[in-house]
């Protein structure tokens, strides 16, 4: 999918689990806003050129490395706030991380499991109505989480 379709899709996913693991409407936007802005570099830092175009690599594009980084990386976040917002961030950054693998599984290029090419090629990356859609349920978890927030 494209880089925008991960970020706002990855937005509702993050969102949603602050949401659904009690985080307050500020702390929760925060977080998400730095877990859904961890997509553009991911797929910046894990795509190659090869004979036949752009491929993704195994550095960010699998299961083995992302999840890990990115519970890494929302602990780190959240550790200034406390350990309840670090576990939190924790967890809505590995959802937001694993919303971008499971939307890179449904394409031709797929994702790596254990070493392994998973893919279930639904859409082609660049697919409009594909991506129109997917970012349209991101915002739609996103509304839902904010809406039972407020």
């Amino acid at each position: 999918m494209k880089t925008l379709t991960h970020v706002v899709f990855g937005f509702g996913a993050a969102i949603s689990v602050m949401s659904f693991l009690g985080g307050s409407l500020g702390e929760s936007l925060f977080i998400s806003v730095l877990a859904a802005g961890m997509h553009p570099i991911i797929d910046r830092y894990s795509h190659a050129r090869g004979r036949r175009g752009v491929y993704r690599t195994r550095l960010l594009h699998s299961f083995e490395t992302l999840i890990p980084l990115a519970l890494a990386a929302g602990f780190l976040v959240g550790s200034g706030m406390g350990t309840a917002q670090a576990i939190r961030a924790s967890l809505a950054f590995a959802a937001s991380a694993a919303s971008h693998l499971a939307l890179d599984m449904l394409t031709p290029g797929g994702v790596f499991l254990a070493g392994r090419r998973v893919r279930y090629p639904v859409f082609r990356w660049d697919d409009p109505l594909a991506n129109t859609g997917f970012s349209a349920i991101g915002v739609l978890l996103s509304v839902a989480a904010v809406a039972s927030m407020i």
